[in-house]
């Protein structure tokens, strides 16, 4: 097939691109691997307390609103970019694979039977209301998919919309331009080992704080399913960590953290909640008045802790060096959370794709050529950035594809 512009990622800024692209009368291509579009935004919870706390979390149910009249914009889910080479006539040729779609959206009640009796929850829901169907299946997950005799979900669907033997099928697509949108990765805080996470099963890190609110509505420890009384929030989990070649800031933590943390005292006043910090990072017009109305509602301890261990009662002993005096502390926790920061995206997005990254691992683009980086693929951002920074490629996209 033919198009204008080959989207990479259906995240904040690869639906905002071609949104506005297709506004240009510009016909686009989004290429997505996940099942459901909306990305790491998708995933995040809404932190309202008293009234909106600007936590950006709705902002790609509004994308996904931009493209739902008919238009320019076609999707591809479950796909995967193979190769994106530049040709002779200074277009691109790219080649996809796109995995078949389990689930016919055509048959689709959105019943949820299958995801109800799935015995290794495969079939997942969409984050995102606005988009139908709400379940798929995933392959990486599935039992069937691994060798074994299960055929639960097929069994479960009152209107035979699974298909489990559909094949792959492969495409070829040129683009005049191509825009990357793959966002930007969380970094595993199992490489920081001292904290525990993945070896402690009440460490979390923020985004599993942040999926189980969006689920549950409620914060509850793993080990138990009680609500933990005592809290901690550890700041730069990934970043600013020259031992670990990421020393700059992700920008985003301090925020997200702070939200997260003001919302559990929201909704249980109760809850003891503190933050261990170096020191919090301002963005935005009005941070300075959230976090002082944060501070309200948090312990700020300054200091970095050390290695995390079981403590009595089910407990989490965190030893830390006080700031305030130099002295070796240790504090017990029911719950601790990882504020992770956002790295640069997986290698080998397309061997033949002539991307360069920054000193940082955040990709860099080639607008002389049609290519360009959007959101938080060239560096940490916000969804709200991200949409702006998005809509900012569009338009130097749609100048290049109309000579200027």
């Amino acid at each position: 097939m033919q198009t204008d512009v080959l989207i990479i990622g259906a995240g904040m800024a690869g639906l905002t691109a071609a949104a506005r692209l297709a506004e240009r009368g510009h016909d686009c291509l989004v290429v997505e691997r996940d099942l459901f579009p909306g990305g790491l935004t998708a995933t995040l919870s809404c932190k309202a307390v008293e009234s909106c706390v600007r936590c950006n979390a709705c902002l790609v149910e509004d994308a996904l609103a931009d493209l739902s009249r008919p238009g320019r914009v076609g999707f591809r889910y479950r796909a995967r970019l193979l190769s994106c080479r530049r040709t002779e006539e200074g277009g691109y040729l790219a080649r996809i694979e796109n995995a078949p779609g389990r689930l016919d959206p055509d048959l689709c009640t959105d019943c949820g039977l299958c995801a109800e009796q799935c015995p290794v929850r495969a079939v997942r829901r969409s984050g995102v209301p606005a988009f139908g169907p709400r379940y798929g299946l995933d392959a990486g997950i599935c039992l069937y998919f691994k060798g074994q005799p299960c055929r639960v979900c097929l069994d479960a669907c009152p209107s035979g919309a699974i298909r489990l033997d559909a094949p792959s099928e492969e495409e070829t697509v040129e683009a005049r331009a191509v825009i990357v949108a793959v966002g930007a990765r969380p970094f595993d805080p199992a490489l920081k080992p001292r904290y525990g996470y993945s070896r402690l099963t009440d460490v979390v890190s923020g985004l599993d704080l942040e999926g189980m609110l969006r689920e549950r509505g409620r914060v509850l420890r793993p080990s138990d399913g009680r609500p933990p009384d005592r809290i901690a929030f550890i700041q730069c989990v990934g970043s600013r960590d020259r031992k670990l070649g990421r020393d700059y800031c992700s920008r985003v933590c301090c925020g997200y953290a702070l939200r997260l943390a003001r919302l559990i005292r929201f909704r249980r006043p109760e809850t003891e909640v503190s933050m261990f910090y170096m020191d919090l990072q301002t963005f935005g017009r009005d941070f300075d008045r959230f976090e002082q109305r944060a501070r309200e509602a948090v312990e700020m301890i300054r200091g970095v802790p050390g290695e995390i261990e079981a403590g009595p009662d089910g407990a989490l002993a965190v030893p830390f060096m006080d700031d305030a005096d130099g002295a070796r502390r240790v504090r017990f926790f029911d719950l601790v959370v990882l504020s992770v920061g956002l790295g640069g995206p997986e290698a080998g997005l397309a061997p033949e794709l002539d991307l360069s990254t920054d000193e940082d691992g955040f990709l860099t683009g080639d607008p002389e050529t049609g290519l360009f980086v959007a959101g938080a693929a060239g560096g940490p951002l916000n969804a709200a950035e991200s949409r702006a920074q998005a809509e900012g490629a569009a338009a130097l996209a749609a100048e290049y594809l109309e000579g200027r």
